[in-house]
């Protein structure tokens, strides 16, 4: 099942991902797990295809390669740019 989400930009051009196969990287910080910075993850979904994510505590769920989920900062993560569809 494929699904999409509206993201807006700066110049309220509207642009829609495919998010089935949108893929980040963890960037880390000073208080995270060393062995973590850099991972390449998948958001966790919910059933309508959301990504599972807390607005009060700013994180969100992800799985990484190996299946183990972890609770990150969405602050440090970060779309892989070959994810992002071509605007021109």
């Amino acid at each position: 099942m494929m699904m999409t989400t509206t993201h807006h930009t700066a110049i309220m051009r509207t642009i829609t991902l495919t998010t089935s196969n949108m893929r980040y990287t963890f960037l880390g910080g000073s208080l995270s797990d060393p062995a973590l910075c850099g991972m390449q993850c998948d958001p966790v979904r919910r059933g309508d295809g959301k990504c599972i994510v807390n607005q009060k505590m700013a994180v969100a769920l992800v799985v990484d390669a190996d299946g183990r989920r972890h609770v990150v900062p969405r602050r440090r993560l970060r779309v892989n740019k070959h994810e992002i569809p071509d605007l021109g």
